[in-house]
């Protein structure tokens, strides 16, 4: 019964970190796609 109880908040909170890492993932890749003289500054 105590495992349910945790199990939710876990599952939404890994999925939110998980959301975190594929959406720096995708800017950093957009970056790189996009490398022009101001890339340097933008995506840091």
């Amino acid at each position: 019964m105590l495992f349910r109880l945790f199990r939710l908040p876990l599952l939404l909170g890994l999925a939110f970190l998980a959301g975190i890492v594929y959406e720096r993932d995708r800017v950093a890749q957009e970056c790189l796609d996009k490398a022009d003289l101001l890339s340097d500054i933008l995506c840091e």
